[in-house]
């Protein structure tokens, strides 16, 4: 059996924090690798993912010198298109490359394309380079909780079903990539991802924040999840601050992700998104309190890889 690996690039929220004080958990923004038995899924494209593409570079690279056609497919999935996941796509370099084929999905935000939301990240002024100019093929495509993806069976490009119409390809080596909607994240929510591959699955929950009694849906949508990665980016005293709350701003805090372990009965919990006014003490600090609300916790550190 292949295994089902998640690799953090990117473990910040809302931007970078470069400094000696977040040095052994990382200050870059959003981005995780998920590889299932050796397709990789990437999940948000903040700064991470410029790391994280330099490695698929060599990990292609070194594969080229025994292929005869060597390519590169690149599945990237965005939760939102806020800046701190999309700001690593510019400096993608497989994105470059003339063998790579990106395939891209994500939400429509603000009744906008989600190719149209990239491009726009991508032209002069504001970069001098456009999506168009990037070398690779690329193909785009929103997606909503009605989708299932599916990558595997002998074939690259990934197939997107409605799971209430369409039949789902029963394939025990393929990988399956399901979605639903948030909707706490102004202003048009997030989509949160889970990856079920060979009776492994992983959920990635980025900048979601609870209700009283938890959020049933996530909860729902977790249920036996092997490995949950949960926003986690505020403290119950920085949330609640009656001078400067944070409530309504679509981030959760450490005993909003492990209510939402425990009542979805998931194997390992992961905090995600920390704050970029957190020093890595005090990340260490959230994660030790966390290991008394849920019985396997941990925080996010750039990277770490966990073997699901």
């Amino acid at each position: 059996m292949g295994e089902l690996k998640v690799k953090f690039w990117g473990v910040r929220g809302s931007h970078c924090v470069p400094g000696k004080d977040t040095v052994r958990v990382g200050g870059n923004s959003t981005c995780v690798e998920v590889n299932a038995g050796g397709t990789a899924l990437l999940f948000d494209a903040g700064a991470g993912l410029i790391n994280c593409g330099k490695d698929l570079g060599k990990r292609f690279f070194e594969a080229a010198k025994t292929a005869v056609k060597p390519q590169l497919n690149v599945y990237l999935f965005f939760t939102h298109t806020h800046h701190d996941h999309t700001e690593g796509l510019p400096f993608f370099e497989p994105a470059y490359f003339g063998r790579t084929t990106m395939y891209l999905f994500g939400p429509r935000m603000l009744s906008q394309d989600l190719e149209v939301t990239l491009e726009h990240a991508m032209i002069p002024p504001f970069f001098p380079i456009t999506m168009e100019d990037m070398g690779s093929q690329k193909i785009v495509q929103n997606i909503t909780e009605r989708n299932i993806i599916v990558i595997g069976n002998g074939s690259a490009v990934p197939l997107v079903i409605n799971k209430y119409t369409d039949i789902v390809p029963n394939q025990p080596d393929a990988v399956r990539i399901s979605l639903i909607k948030n909707y706490s994240h102004p202003r048009d929510g997030v989509l949160v991802y889970a990856v079920e591959y060979q009776g492994k699955k992983v959920v990635f929950a980025t900048d979601v924040e609870s209700y009283l009694g938890g959020d049933q849906r996530l909860i729902q949508f977790s249920r036996g999840a092997d490995l949950l990665i949960h926003d986690a980016q505020y403290s119950a005293e920085v949330y609640a601050n009656p001078q400067f709350p944070k409530q309504g701003w679509g981030h959760s805090t450490t005993e909003m992700a492990a209510e939402t372990a425990n009542k979805a009965g998931v194997k390992k919990l992961v905090l995600f998104h920390h704050d970029p006014q957190d020093t890595d003490d005090m990340v260490d600090a959230k994660e030790k309190y966390a290991r008394t609300l849920f019985r396997d916790v941990a925080a996010a550190r750039e990277g770490t890889e966990i073997v699901v």
